[in-house]
């Protein structure tokens, strides 16, 4: 085992999960990739964000799209807007959460988030 790879006792750390969440979802695998992301957020956390607010905002996001792929588009929104809140600046954030707000039929909304 090179110095790079975690001991086999250590939890993933949050870029691994989010990798692992990337490669559930391009394989369409959308309730197991939620469930990395998930994991990557609760690392997140458990290290007080020590990789920035601007990656949770984007494990958010991811996850929101997940949401959105299974059809649970009011979690989606909850986790669109929880990645705004991280990082104003995300653009597939305030995408998602159009998304969300359309699969609602909140079309207003929608629009508002969209621009």
């Amino acid at each position: 085992r090179d110095g790079d790879e975690p001991a086999p006792d250590e939890e993933p750390s949050s870029v691994e999960w989010k990798a692992r969440g990337a490669e559930h979802f391009k394989a369409r695998r959308f309730a197991e990739a939620r469930d990395a992301y998930g994991e990557a957020l609760d690392a997140e956390m458990a290290s007080d964000y020590a990789g920035g607010k601007a990656l949770a905002s984007v494990l958010y996001a991811n996850r929101s799209a997940c949401q959105l792929k299974l059809g649970d588009n009011d979690a989606a929104l909850v986790d669109a807007s929880r990645s705004i809140q991280m990082d104003r600046s995300n653009r597939k954030a305030h995408f998602r959460k159009g998304e969300a707000f359309f699969a609602l039929a909140r079309y207003g909304d929608a629009l508002g988030s969209y621009q």
